[in-house]
Order: structure tokens, then sequence, then C-alpha cells
């Protein structure tokens, strides 16, 4: 997928870094720059004496990055993808879950997951979690949770505000 991304867009615009390559710190200014994206994908597989560089350079583009514009006023973006949102490795999950502004689950393949997420890590209440499954139809395969106002759930059939 991120190899055919840069095929699509050339190397110039998609560089794709081997976690086991950073064995330094990560400056965000001279090394990524002003107004880049950062994709964070699947941290768990990274090895641990890699991890804290990664982790590191994760939760400064999350807490940084925003700030951090180009000369049209756009900030770092940073995606993480964790496909265990309850890892005790992965460092930068605490940023992860305090910064995002969209969480994105799969509510009909891993109901347990998605209810475990929003109660723990985005702090739902046992009612909006009942709501937001009855919302949910079985032919959608994601949710989105908007955690800013207004708070809502996207889904491929509709939205629902929070």
């Amino acid at each position: 997928m991120w190899k055919d991304l840069q095929k699509e867009l050339g190397r110039k615009r998609v560089r794709l870094v081997d976690t086991h390559k950073i064995v330094a710190p990560v400056d965000l200014e001279s090394q990524i720059g002003r107004g880049n994206v950062l994709v964070f994908d699947d941290q768990d597989a990274v090895h641990p004496s890699n991890e804290k560089y990664t982790s590191a350079l994760c939760s400064r583009a999350q807490y940084e990055g925003r700030h951090m514009t180009d000369k049209r006023q756009r900030g770092m973006v940073c995606f993480s993808i964790f496909h265990d949102g309850f890892s005790r490795r992965v460092r930068s999950l605490k940023s992860t879950n305090i910064e995002s502004t969209r969480v994105i689950l799969f509510p009909n393949q891993q109901r347990h997951v998605a209810r475990k997420v929003m109660k723990s890590r985005l702090g739902l209440s046992a009612q909006q979690i009942k709501e937001i499954f009855a919302f949910v139809v079985p032919k959608d395969r994601w949710i989105m949770l908007v955690q800013h106002c207004p708070a809502c759930v996207i889904t491929q059939t509709g939205v629902m505000l929070l």
C-alpha cells in the first residue's frame, strides 16, 4: 500500500523509512520539515531498540507538529495506526490517545475491542457506546469517532452526533 502511494506520487514526495534504520533521535524541524505528513504504521512491530526513537518522534509530532506551519500555514499532520490499542510497549500510545482528533474502529469485526477502546481510551459512557452500536448497521465496516466539537460518529451509511 505505501509503496503504491510512493509509485503514484513519486519518491521525492513520499519517503518510506524502515524503522530498524532509525538509531538516533529524529529532529522534526530539520529532518521532517514543516507542513509534512507523518504516518506511523503498526508501532508494535518496531524492534524495541528502535522503538524509543519512533515513539519520541510520534509524540513530538502530535504535540508540536500542528504548530510547525509551512509558508501556506499548514501544520504537520501525524497519523498513528495501531493494531493493538492497549499495547504496553509503545510509549507514544498515551500521547496518541490524548491528541487524536479522529479514531477509526471496526465494530462489526472486533466489537469487544471497539467497546474497550471507546470505554477505556475515549472515556465514553456505557449508554453512549450502546447508542453507537445501535446506530452501526451490519454493512458498516468501520466507524470514525470525531473527538472535537461537534463530537460525532461517522460511518459509511450515516453520521450521528454525540
